[in-house]
C-alpha cells in the first residue's frame, strides 16, 4: 500500500509542479506583452492556477481516503457453508442482530446499505 500511496503522491506532485509552470510561463508573458494579449495570459495564468490548486487537492483527498474506502463492510461466508451456518454465525458487531446469508457473504439486516435489505427482504 505504501509504494501506491507514494506513487499517487509523486504524480500529484509532478502535476502540480507543471502547473504551475505552465501559470509562470503565463505569467511572465502577460507581463512582458501589452494589450489584450497580456492581459489574456494574465488571466489565463489565474485560471491555470486555480485548476491545478483544484485537481491537485482533490487528487490528494482521493489518495488519502482511498483506503478507508477500500475496505468491506460486510464479512466473506465460505460458498460451501450450509444454509444454517448464517444463522448459527456470531451476530453483527454493531447492533447484535443475527446476519442473514446473501450469496456468499453475511450481511446484518439492520446496518447494512438499504439496496442490500431490499434484496434481503425478498429472501
Amino acid at each position: 500500500m505504501v509504494d501506491g500511496f507514494m506513487s499517487g503522491l509523486i504524480r500529484v506532485v509532478r502535476f502540480g509542479v507543471a502547473g504551475i509552470a505552465i501559470a509562470a510561463a503565463c505569467l511572465w508573458v502577460g507581463t512582458h506583452t501589452g494589450g489584450l494579449a497580456g492581459f489574456g495570459a494574465t488571466i489565463a495564468s489565474l485560471a491555470v492556477v486555480a485548476i491545478t490548486f483544484g485537481v491537485v487537492a482533490a487528487r490528494t483527498v482521493d489518495i488519502l481516503t482511498e483506503e478507508r474506502r477500500s475496505g468491506s463492510r460486510v464479512a466473506a461466508w465460505a460458498a460451501s457453508g450450509s444454509q444454517d451456518a448464517a444463522r448459527r454465525g456470531e451476530p453483527c458487531s454493531i447492533c447484535g442482530r443475527h446476519r442473514v446469508r446473501y450469496g456468499a457473504t453475511l450481511l446484518c439486516p439492520n446496518c447494512d446499505p438499504r439496496p442490500i435489505k431490499r434484496h434481503i427482504a425478498d429472501l
